[in-house]
C-alpha cells in the first residue's frame, strides 16, 4: 500500500491531463497504477455497449498469448466480463482455481492474485481495470478502494473522450442536414447581419452567402 495513497490518485490525474490521445493516455495511466500497487501485469478493457462486449485496449506484462486469449470477452463472461456487467470490483487471491475463470491462458501465465475493478463515471460504466500478481497476495480493503478510485478517474477520462467524439459526430451530422436542407437556413449577428447561409440560398434566392 503507497505511503500516500492520495498522491497515487493525484499522479494518475496528472498523467490523465498530460495526453491529447486517449490511446496514449490509458498505456501511462496504465503504467501508473502498476507502479503504485507494484503488481505485475495488468490491462484495460473498454465496454461496447452495442456489441456487449469487452476489448482489451492497453495491456502490460502479458505474454502475447495471453493478450490474445483476453483480448475480447462478452459482458457477463469471466471476472472482468462480471465486473463490467455488475459494476462490482472482483478480488482473488487464487486465480488459477477460481471457477469463474474462462481464459485458460490466465493460469498458463502463472498469475496468483488478481483484481478488477470497474471504469465508471457519472454512474456509467465504460470498462474495467485489471491487476494481475504472479506471487501470493491478498489485496487490502484499502488497495481495492485505491484501485476504484484511480479506475474513477480513468473512467472520467473515457467518458468525456466519448462525449467529445459524440458531439463532433453530431454536429457533422447536424451540418449534412443543414448544408443539404431544401430550406434557406441562415444564422444572423446581434446586428441582423447574415453570418451563416446554407447553399439553398443561392439556389432558392440568386444571392450567395457572400
Amino acid at each position: 500500500m503507497p505511503a500516500n495513497p492520495l498522491a497515487a490518485i493525484n499522479s494518475v490525474a496528472l498523467a490523465i491531463g498530460r495526453f491529447s490521445s486517449l490511446d496514449e493516455m490509458l498505456d501511462y495511466a496504465l503504467r501508473k497504477v502498476l507502479e503504485v500497487l507494484e503488481t505485475d501485469a495488468g490491462g484495460l478493457y473498454l465496454l461496447d455497449e452495442a456489441e456487449g462486449s469487452l476489448t482489451l485496449v492497453v495491456h502490460h506484462g502479458l505474454s502475447e498469448r495471453a493478450w490474445r486469449d483476453f483480448d475480447h470477452l462478452p459482458l457477463g463472461e469471466g471476472l472482468s466480463g462480471r465486473v463490467a456487467e455488475t459494476g462490482e470490483p472482483i478480488v482473488v487471491s487464487h486465480l488459477k482455481d477460481d471457477p469463474r475463470l474462462t481464459r485458460m491462458a490466465a493460469r498458463s501465465e502463472g498469475f496468483c492474485a488478481f483484481a478488477s475493478v470497474p471504469l465508471r463515471s457519472n454512474f456509467k460504466t465504460y470498462g474495467t481495470l485489471n491487476v494481475y500478481t504472479r506471487h501470493e497476495r491478498e489485496f487490502s480493503e484499502q488497495e481495492v478502494q485505491l484501485l476504484t478510485s484511480m479506475a474513477a478517474q480513468i473512467g472520467l477520462a473515457v467518458g468525456n473522450a466519448r462525449l467529445y467524439l459524440d458531439l463532433k459526430a453530431s454536429e457533422r451530422r447536424f451540418r449534412g442536414l443543414v448544408e443539404n436542407a431544401e430550406d434557406v437556413i441562415y444564422l444572423t449577428d446581434h446586428n441582423g447581419r447574415i453570418v451563416y447561409a446554407n447553399p439553398a440560398l443561392d439556389r432558392l434566392l440568386g444571392y450567395g452567402p457572400d
